[in-house]
């Protein structure tokens, strides 16, 4: 199983990919981080996830593999999680 963790899980296209990597048998969705809600968890920011018990970091925890789900021009600074060998894909047009 692979563990993922979603930069900027607090925004629509975050939320989306918490939602269909919660429910996959070969993933493992161990940790989320935002600009927001830092604290709280994950389901008291988006109700439709009240189920996943994650609760929003500052900063990811160790995993296998980070997806970024921010803005186009955001980077990611602060984050050792994004700073190590990572592939990621704009989730805006």
């Amino acid at each position: 199983m692979i563990s993922v963790g979603i930069l900027g899980a607090t925004g629509y296209a975050g939320a989306e990919l918490a939602r269909i990597l919660y429910r996959h048998p070969q993933v493992r969705l161990a940790s989320v981080s935002g600009a927001e809600g830092i604290g709280e968890r994950l389901g008291d920011f988006f109700p439709h996830l009240y189920p996943f018990d994650l609760t929003i970091k500052e900063q990811l925890d160790d995993v296998d593999v980070v997806l970024a789900a921010s803005p186009r021009n955001c980077c990611c600074r602060g984050s050792t999680a994004a700073s190590r060998s990572s592939i990621s894909a704009p989730t805006s047009a």
